[in-house]
């Protein structure tokens, strides 16, 4: 099995280590299209954001990165899913 992604996009927000982990920072990347929209003819930009979760070495280096930097980041897709109280 394969379970693999890769996302060009901008950092939206600055990365944050993990309360209680030295080694595990959270941020959020933004991907952008252009769709053409079939009524107008016109082109839309529609943005999409990635929670991005990091561990051990790789954490380390994402913590030198700012909003607004282009990133490159490859690794497995694992999504998440909570109940609200």
């Amino acid at each position: 099995m394969l379970n693999k992604i890769m996302i060009i996009g901008n950092v939206g927000q600055d990365p944050e280590q993990v309360a209680g982990y030295s080694k595990i920072v959270n941020f959020s990347v933004a991907t952008n299209e252009y769709i053409k929209d079939k009524e107008s003819g016109e082109f839309k930009e529609r943005t999409e954001w990635h929670n991005i979760k990091c561990f051990g070495y790789v954490s380390e280096k994402a913590l030198k990165l700012s909003k607004g930097n282009k990133v490159y980041i490859e690794g497995r897709f694992r999504s998440d899913s909570y109940e609200k109280d």
